[in-house]
Parts: C-alpha cells; sequence; structure tokens
C-alpha cells in the first residue's frame, strides 16, 4: 500500500483523460500489491474517463479484473487483468481429412486420403494414422475437407464371417493346426467361434492375427 501512497502523492487532484498513462502505473502498481501477474487491459480508444479526484482502485481476484471508480463525476469501470504469461495454445495436430466428397459404402483409397492440422478442439477424436482409414468402408456420405472420425467408418474386422482360418491348439509347446469357418466377424484380441471344415465341430478361440485364432483346448 505504501507504493499506491506514493503514486496517490505524485499525481494531480484532478485526473484526465490525458493522466492515462499515469493512471495504467497506478493500476499496474495495484495488480502487483494484490500478488497477481499481468496486465489492465485498456483500449486506446477507450481511456478511462476524467475524474475530479483520484478513483478507487479495487482488485478482484477470483475474477482477474480490477474496478476502478470515480466519485465526481460518478462512473465506474471494470478492467480486465491480461496474463502475459499465459502458456500459449497448443500446437495443432495432423489429422486425416477427405480429399473429395465420397458416397456412403466407399471403400476409403489412399489417393481418398489428406493429413491436415487441425486444432486440439477439433482432433480430439480425429483419425491420425492413414492404417486406421485406408481400406474402410464409409457409414455415410462424407463432404471434401471432412476430419475422419471412427464414427463415420463401419468396424474394422481383422475375422470377417464366414471367412476360413488356420486353427492352432498350442499343447505344452506342441502346436496343431487345422481349418475352420469363422462363425462370426470378429476383431483383434476379440474371443470367436468357429465351426471345423474336418468334423463340423463348433470352436472357441481369440483372434490372433489376420486368418489366425488360437483354440481353448477344451473346445478341440
Amino acid at each position: 500500500m505504501l507504493f499506491l501512497l506514493i503514486f496517490a502523492l505524485l499525481l494531480p487532484i484532478k485526473v484526465t483523460a490525458a493522466d492515462n498513462a499515469t493512471l495504467h502505473k497506478m493500476l499496474e502498481a495495484a495488480i502487483s500489491e494484490a500478488g497477481l501477474a499481468g496486465s489492465p487491459a485498456i483500449s486506446k480508444h477507450r481511456p478511462l474517463s476524467d475524474c475530479d479526484q483520484l478513483p478507487a482502485i479495487a482488485v478482484d481476484r477470483d475474477a482477474n479484473s480490477l474496478t476502478v471508480s470515480c466519485q465526481a463525476p460518478r462512473w465506474r469501470r471494470i478492467i480486465r487483468i491480461t496474463d502475459e504469461t499465459r502458456a500459449p495454445a497448443p500446437a495443432p495436430r495432423n489429422v486425416l481429412t477427405l480429399a473429395e466428397s465420397l458416397p456412403a459404402g466407399t471403400i476409403l483409397q489412399p489417393a481418398h486420403i489428406v493429413e491436415k492440422d487441425a486444432p486440439q478442439t477439433a482432433a480430439g477424436t480425429a483419425l491420425v494414422l492413414r492404417d486406421q482409414a485406408i481400406g474402410r468402408r464409409l457409414k455415410t456420405a462424407l463432404g471434401a475437407g471432412r476430419v475422419l472420425q471412427a464414427r463415420h467408418l463401419e468396424m474394422s474386422f481383422t475375422l470377417q464371417k464366414g471367412e476360413v482360418v488356420t486353427v492352432i491348439l498350442d499343447m505344452q509347446g506342441i502346436q496343431v493346426a487345422a481349418e475352420a469357418k469363422a462363425l462370426s466377424s470378429a476383431q483383434m484380441g476379440e474371443r470367436v467361434e468357429l465351426q471345423s471344415l474336418s468334423s463340423d465341430r463348433i470352436l472357441t478361440g481369440i483372434v490372433t492375427g489376420k486368418g489366425k485364432v488360437s483354440i481353448y483346448a477344451k473346445t478341440f
């Protein structure tokens, strides 16, 4: 408060718009006294009004602002405190977008996809790797430049229903392989039922790769 008192003694009794530079220093001193960082956001196009006496200055820490008030003539002004030390906005993120408008049902090819930077707010759920999109089918029509989201594409299955695969049973280091037909589509690591081509027996296993399923011993 001593710093503000010194300022008050040096200022003229009547404060006019021409004294804005000095008032700006008073406001900065008030911010510093309150233990805050930043500067008063006063536009040069909207300076403080004249005041017949020193205006009162109050700091609102919660709102990060200053309240400047004058008794004669009576006026009140709230000034935002700008934090110049605030961290910069996060850098844009590279995402997948469509190079052209495509109808629903299109199977995406490399030529359909363009990588572009997008704000972090828009890129949160966007696809970022080409392998996540190429070869997959669009569930809905999309316009050129549209950011690709997982919800725009049909489910990507490692194993398709009706596909003939190699089923493998590992018995204490000895592997037994046979062929079976998938009874449903499944993703990597997902449980799936198959029908043995040699015995028509129903087997249950886990998808371990393209065309490969690891079988539970009790179902083999």
